[in-house]
């Protein structure tokens, strides 16, 4: 195979056209050219069939895939004859043949109606792993995150944590947003997939540029494409104010290490986390930090003697909202002491049937609705449901000028390569829940 600069693969030339070249020169007179051209002439007429052929040819890429649903040593691949993905063509360039050109304008005009769904092809330099990205993987939630079901088919590519270099603009964006060479970050909708590979399509309103007065590496980019916006999107659902005392369950991982810093920035009088890590929760300006293998939170006397305002889930579900309630460790509604649960059940989430989905959403919009009524007794719970996008994006770009995020925190085991081992070893990070910060894989990286 052939390789050019840019690590697009054109395929081998067709061995028919291999073997009438080798006949056209050294046997013209099995040829079919005129006989006037003679053998230097039939060799720049193969060379220029040759091009044409290569010019045609297919770009393909490396990208990791999944083969099916299961574990992630069976179903994980790599490959480097993907298909690279394409932008579509403009809405005007419709062909106009007869009964079904007229059927293909119709179906255009009323999708101008709406605005398009618009994509900018990005080279991906590094590509960040959510826990969203090993539940697709193993297939959990299969009555509605499938490949077929959002629009993509088997082998599919995980992960859209991206911050890649745009290469191409969508004819169907107007906004004047991105340009050729700017470097982004893009996230994804409902289920990131198409980011694990050295090119992908990203959609232009899940994607910002990076501000050329910021100084933040490919991998922090990555790092930072979902977390950071939902860790600004949960801090607003908590309403945290200044002089609060604030804990968080789940201190190091992506979402606590960012929320630590921000909850700091807002001015909260007293900020615990938990975590295995304390020394790193610490460092990022946690007042205390609790090692849940050792100690439980909600028994500290300390925190029943002065309980806390809000308490952020990010880590466990329900037992910590019993916990919070039973302990008195976190306040009651009526004196502003709310429960925000990230984890709205049990962190492994299964759903596989209706009844499961429904047993998934019910209990704690049950929660919610019942602390209501009972605040005055019990703490508020709070459920977040929250999504990443452009311009939530921006406010991460916002708070990293402001200094409210003054650290992105990657994994020490991160950045991985982007080798089908360090692919592997980068999503096995992410399903063991050891990771520190974010687990980042490195496009640049190959061995």
């Amino acid at each position: 195979r052939i390789h050019s600069s840019s690590s697009r693969r054109i395929p081998r030339p067709p061995p028919l056209l291999l073997l009438w070249m080798r006949v056209t020169i050294t046997r013209p007179s099995l040829t079919r050219l005129p006989g006037h051209i003679r053998t230097p002439q039939r060799a720049l007429v193969t060379a220029a069939l040759l091009l044409h052929t290569m010019a045609t040819a297919e770009k393909t890429m490396r990208a990791a895939q999944v083969k099916a649903f299961g574990e992630i040593d069976q179903v994980l691949m790599m490959t480097d004859s993907c298909p690279i993905p394409t932008l579509r063509p403009p809405l005007s360039a419709v062909p106009n043949a007869g009964a079904d050109g007229e059927k293909l304008i119709k179906k255009e005009e009323n999708k101008k109606k709406k605005k398009p769904v618009t994509h900018v092809l990005v080279k991906v330099l590094a590509c960040s792993l959510s826990p969203g990205d090993c539940r697709m993987l193993g297939g959990y939630k299969d009555i509605m995150c499938t490949p077929e079901k959002l629009g993509s088919s088997w082998p599919y590519i995980p992960g859209l944590d991206v911050c890649g270099e745009v290469t191409e603009l969508d004819p169907n964006d107007d906004s004047g947003r991105f340009k050729v060479g700017d470097r982004v970050v893009g996230t994804w909708d409902t289920v990131g997939m198409g980011g694990m590979a050295e090119y992908a399509l990203v959609r232009t309103d899940f994607a910002a540029t990076i501000p050329k007065d910021l100084t933040i590496s490919d991998v922090e980019g990555a790092a930072l494409a979902n977390s950071a916006s939902h860790a600004l999107n949960i801090l607003d659902r908590a309403a945290v104010k200044s002089g609060e005392r604030v804990l968080i369950i789940g201190g190091s991982g992506g979402l606590g290490t960012l929320l630590i810093q921000l909850c700091k920035s807002i001015g909260a009088s007293y900020v615990c986390a938990v975590s295995s890590d304390t020394e790193l929760c610490r460092s990022l300006g946690a007042h205390r930090a609790v090692d849940y293998r050792t100690e439980l939170w909600s028994d500290v006397a300390e925190f029943k003697k002065d309980p806390f305002d809000v308490v952020l889930d990010l880590a466990v579900g329900v037992q910590a909202w019993k916990d919070a309630r039973r302990s008195g460790v976190l306040k009651s509604g009526g004196k502003g002491g709310r429960f925000v649960a990230v984890v709205l059940n049990e962190w492994h989430i299964v759903i596989h049937k209706y009844y499961q989905l429904f047993g998934f959403i019910l209990p704690p919009l049950f929660r919610q609705m019942s602390s209501w009524f009972t605040s005055f007794f019990t703490p508020r719970y709070k459920m977040y449901i929250g999504t990443a996008n452009a311009e939530s994006i921006e406010k991460v770009f916002g708070a990293l000028r402001d200094r409210r995020i003054g650290r992105v925190v990657v994994d020490k085991e991160s950045p991985h390569p982007f080798t089908l081992e360090g692919v592997k070893a980068a999503f096995r990070r992410q399903e063991s829940r050891r990771g520190k910060g974010k687990v980042v894989v490195d496009m640049s990286k190959r061995e």
